[in-house]
């Protein structure tokens, strides 16, 4: 203990002390305002991005909705192993004509088809006794000699299926590919021009006779 020179004690620094020590008490008192404030902003600014992403997401499933699943679930049911029937609106074929192939490319806009058959009907007999037989034909020989694909305008198309392997149609393209397996081989006249040039020979054939016979008696 300090006494001055009276024999009183000498005032200490202990006030000052706790003078001192009241700001770092504020001090303390103020860190958890901050943390609290920080805890804050990052709850808001999750909650945020939360909802932002949220919106994003349900606006895209609004557009697969909308635009995506009707084609593209459509294209999942084409069997890639199998033939396929597409039945066309084509004008001159008393509503409607059936192409049977392999589809490849399924959209909004178009039907991509190859290997690509047809039926023809064969009629034969007169009018009352008429025979009808049905030929599988492979397209390809016709006049204008299209390739072997076939580009589908989608809006013209009724429906289409998919074709058992062991059907009529399936087991003829099976066999006319494994009798042309060095690719497709058209003949020098196709069924077209076989009947147009039936009908210009017989103006030729009638006019020949009398041709002949001048010929004779003038010998």
């Amino acid at each position: 203990m300090d006494f001055n020179r009276s024999g009183h004690l000498r005032p200490t620094a202990a006030p000052v002390a706790t003078a001192a020590a009241a700001p770092q008490k504020a001090t303390s008192t103020q860190a958890p305002q901050k943390d609290n404030w920080k805890q804050s902003s990052l709850y808001r600014f999750s909650f945020i991005a939360l909802l932002v992403s949220a919106t994003i997401l349900f606006v895209a499933l609004i557009f697969y909705i909308v635009f995506g699943p009707p084609i593209n679930r459509e294209a999942g049911y084409v069997d890639t192993d199998k033939y396929q029937a597409v039945f066309v609106n084509v004008n001159g074929t008393n509503g409607g004509q059936v192409y049977f192939g392999k589809i490849t490319s399924l959209t909004p806009q178009h039907i991509r088809l190859v290997n690509v058959f047809y039926i023809q009907n064969q009629s034969a007999g007169d009018a009352k006794d008429a025979t009808s037989a049905y030929n599988l034909v492979k397209l390809g020989c016709e006049l204008h000699g299209p390739t072997d694909e076939m580009i589908i305008n989608r809006s013209e198309v009724f429906f289409w299926e998919n074709l058992k392997n062991d059907g009529q149609v399936a087991q003829k393209a099976a066999e006319y590919y494994k009798q042309n397996q060095n690719g497709q081989k058209c003949s020098s006249t196709t069924n077209s021009t076989q009947q147009s040039t039936t009908s210009t020979q017989q103006p030729a054939t009638t006019t020949t006779p009398p041709a002949s016979t001048d010929a004779t008696k003038k010998n």
